[in-house]
């Protein structure tokens, strides 16, 4: 029997009870699992396994975890070569009737493990208590949901990462743009309207200027046309008078 969670594992063991030849394989998109032997047997059967994902870093096989089947042997269960930065334990349980069952490890991100632990061999039992109250209980179904549920959040997390990237970039490039305008565009607008007002001042002052001589200038002219119609007047009274004078010279 195998379960659709494939992830990529470079070391796998089987451990076999030939009572009950029922096997898993067991692997999940975000955490890696040690295979280990399935007891099919009608009694409640119990397989823990060292789960690694990045959740529990301080929490590596520092406790010594063994595999119970409900009819077969306990062995321990498989440690990799490698140390992962975080881990989490999972308890897969099936009733008589069938139901599967996963058992989560509650988070302790609040309280690292700072002491050392003492390995012992797999010929002796473990020595610790196993705190149930530590473990989240729910069916298989749900695991799965949750499994979904997490890869979607996981794609909805990576593009609101990439988001945030591409806001970050425009946050940039309009810094940019607002330091040159601030440094180059704005001062040489700057000059253009000082140097514009300064010529609108020089044009408005010779406007006043030729307003000015335009006056005075009408002025000029209206005195001449008078001082004109006053010698035209005259010229014309001396006309008079010399015509006067020729017609007398002529009757004497």
């Amino acid at each position: 029997m195998s379960f659709p969670y494939y992830h990529s594992y470079p070391r796998t063991v089987n451990y076999d009870d030939h009572r009950y030849t029922t096997k898993i394989r067991i692997r999940t998109p975000s955490l890696s699992f040690s295979s280990s032997q399935y007891s099919s047997s009608p009694a409640s059967s119990e397989l823990r396994y060292y789960g690694y994902s990045p959740r529990d870093g301080h929490y590596y096989n520092y406790h010594h975890n063994y595999c119970y089947g409900g009819a077969g042997p306990s062995y321990p269960a498989y440690s990799p070569s490698w140390e992962p930065s975080r881990a989490t334990r999972i308890t897969i349980e099936t009733s008589a009737s069938g139901q599967q069952y996963v058992s989560i490890q509650r988070s302790r991100s609040g309280s690292r493990q700072t002491h050392h632990h003492h390995h012992l061999p797999p010929s002796q039992p473990p020595h610790h208590h196993h705190h149930h109250h530590e473990y989240v209980r729910v069916l298989r179904e749900t695991w799965n949901r949750m499994l979904e549920r997490e890869a979607v959040l996981d794609k909805t997390n990576k593009g609101l990462l990439c988001e945030v990237a591409n806001l970050k970039k425009g946050l940039q490039a309009a810094q940019a743009e607002a330091h040159r305008l601030c440094s180059v565009v704005i001062p040489q607008l700057e000059c253009q309207i000082n140097n514009l007002s300064a010529e609108n001042e020089a044009l408005r002052r010779e406007l006043q200027n030729a307003t000015g001589s335009c006056g005075r200038h009408h002025a000029e002219i209206e005195a001449l046309r008078i001082r004109i119609c006053h010698q035209d007047k005259e010229i014309k009274d001396l006309n008079t008078d010399a015509a006067a004078a020729k017609e007398a010279a002529a009757g004497e």
